[in-house]
């Protein structure tokens, strides 16, 4: 995957992509403790991704994709967390 990966770049993540031979997307998330240093923090990020990912599934093609958070990712603004996570579907859905 990260040999030749195709890339989305947001503020707050990066989002790396391959076509699969599979018949659905797949997802990883990397989430560093450089970045959210609390666990629990981590955690939650996990599982807005996740649910963002159960949400967008349906209209993504057969993609691997992982998700990397980039510095300056917070749960301070949940609402600009949400919003960011909204665009980088978006922005894969369009390619």
């Amino acid at each position: 995957m990260f040999d030749e990966p195709l890339k989305v770049s947001q503020a707050w993540f990066l989002a790396l992509y391959r076509k699969n031979q599979k018949a659905h997307p797949r997802i990883g998330i990397i989430i560093s403790k450089r970045i959210i240093k609390n666990a629990t923090a981590r955690n939650y990020v996990k599982r807005l991704i996740r649910e963002s990912f159960r949400v967008h599934r349906v209209e993504l093609e057969n993609i691997d994709l992982v998700i990397m958070t980039r510095k300056g990712c917070t749960l301070e603004n949940k609402v600009k967390l949400q919003k960011e996570l909204d665009t980088l579907w978006q922005r894969l859905l369009s390619l």
